[in-house]
């Protein structure tokens, strides 16, 4: 009798789940095999949306949505290349005279260090993350590491040495 009511309780969120157009983010997406496959993912299935302030999207939500923020897509790609074994942080990236910020998927690899921004991969081939985001974004004042949940960890400022 138990097992039959945890049974239907399964098979009726799998259902709801079905219904309401949820996909999950750990489903086998065997077509996805590497940072760049990810990047003509989300370029192809999902749509990029710029506001100020938006409140961050788990990457469940965004993989509902099928749109998000540079932060939302962070958050994605993040999930998605953990998955490969790829050990990436999150981090925002601050600008000089500027009040907007922008956040990316960043890791380091033999090659150095990449980084998926909304829906493009960039191999800038820069042994630091600093002199990645300096590559690819002159104008930046402060990178700060983050977490989905928002903790914030360290912080590198532009006019720090090193």
């Amino acid at each position: 009798m138990r097992i039959t009511k945890i049974l239907i309780a399964a098979i009726s969120i799998i259902l709801l789940s079905y219904h309401m157009g949820y996909s999950d983010v750990e489903k086998d997406r065997s077509d996805i095999q590497s940072p760049n496959d990810v990047a003509k993912w989300l370029s192809k299935e999902f749509t990029y949306e710029w506001q100020i302030p938006t409140p961050w999207q788990s990457a469940q939500e965004t993989m509902n949505l099928k749109r998000g923020s540079c932060m939302d897509f962070a958050i994605l790609s993040q999930s998605l290349l953990s998955r490969m074994g790829v050990h990436c942080d999150i981090v925002i990236i601050k600008f000089k005279n500027l009040k907007i910020a922008h956040a990316v998927c960043a890791w380091k690899d033999k090659k150095g260090y990449s980084f998926m921004t909304n829906k493009e991969y960039v191999q800038t081939r820069a042994h630091s993350l600093r002199d990645a985001v300096n590559k690819y974004y002159p104008d930046w004042k402060e990178i700060v590491f983050t977490t989905p949940d928002k903790r914030q960890g360290e912080i590198i400022r532009s006019d720090d040495n090193g």
